[in-house]
């Protein structure tokens, strides 16, 4: 299943990585095209609640973008609700035991018998 919203902005991915580096790109150019001895007398004549303004404008397409990728990976640490439809699954995992020393293949078939969320034990074929 997607996650919500993907479909629909994947449209907007070409344009992610030229907003960060304009939104970047743009403050440091300023600064080293103008000089610190000319940016700073301009800053310095805005008002500070303009100041803040600007500085809220060249970093909106920073802010936007981390806002963008918080929505989209949302709740993605969460398992799946689990399916309903149908009959339960079988799991078979198959595991090459060929010269593998036994702790290897203890902790493996542990990890295989802790799995959460599905509704048969899984069945494990040792494999020489």
């Amino acid at each position: 299943k997607d996650i919500i919203g993907m479909k629909e902005a994947r449209e907007f991915y070409p344009y992610l990585l030229p907003l960060f580096m304009a939104a970047v790109v743009l403050q440091l150019l300023a600064i080293a095209i103008l000089g610190p001895q000319v940016v700073v007398p301009v800053l310095s004549l805005v008002p500070l609640s303009l100041g803040g303004l600007v500085a809220v404008a060249l970093n909106l397409p920073l802010a936007l973008q981390f806002g963008y990728h918080v929505h989209r990976l949302w709740r993605t640490d969460l398992p799946p609700a689990p399916v309903v439809a149908g009959p339960a699954l079988t799991h078979v995992v198959v595991v090459v035991e060929y010269k593998e020393p036994v702790e290897v293949l203890a902790r493996t078939v542990e990890t295989i018998a802790r799995q959460a969320g599905i509704a048969v034990r899984p069945m494990v074929v040792l494999a020489t």
